[in-house]
């Protein structure tokens, strides 16, 4: 018969597996390479654009990030700044419009096959999973379909600069 206090006990112990078995050396989680760059359009940077690495592997997870106010970028895969999957992406980049209703934030989809790419909960907007209609950059770069840019990640230190046109 359960009584009370096993079932709490019982509880706890199935907490405890779930939290280790999500954690980095639960198997779930890829290994990832610092990728930083920097996104400029004619030779200007690009602030506060939305970086988007959608791998063209399935089974690897996207990477994202937010230029800074110098147009430069660091890669997030599972955690703040940890980079990307090695692999081919193709790059997405997007800036919304002030007041321009910019994409929404998805759920989190590690492997990406719920019809885009992936993305962390805790990553912010997605950028570039529909061309935004308040995007001031070129809207080929907003699409998995119609972007140009296509980057390999290694595994090492990872520089990749963005020139858009």
């Amino acid at each position: 018969m359960m009584t009370t206090r096993n079932l709490c006990g019982l509880s706890l112990a199935l907490v405890a597996v779930a939290v280790i078995g999500c954690g980095p050396t639960g198997g779930k989680q890829m290994r990832t390479f610092p990728v930083t760059g920097k996104v400029t359009m004619g030779g200007a940077p690009v602030s506060g654009a939305t970086v988007t690495f959608a791998p063209t592997a399935d089974g690897n997870p996207s990477a994202f990030a937010r230029t800074d106010t110098q147009g430069v970028y660091t890669l997030t895969t599972y955690d703040s700044g940890d980079g990307a999957v090695k692999g081919e992406y193709k790059v997405l980049a997007s800036k919304s419009a002030p007041g321009g209703g910019g994409p929404s934030e998805p759920a989190h989809d590690p492997t990406g096959q719920a019809g885009g790419p992936a993305a962390p909960s805790h990553s912010g907007p997605r950028g570039g999973a529909a061309a935004d209609a308040g995007s001031l950059l070129p809207e080929k770069y907003a699409s998995v379909a119609s972007t140009p840019l296509i980057k390999t990640v290694n595994e090492e230190d990872n520089t990749i600069d963005l020139a858009l046109d």
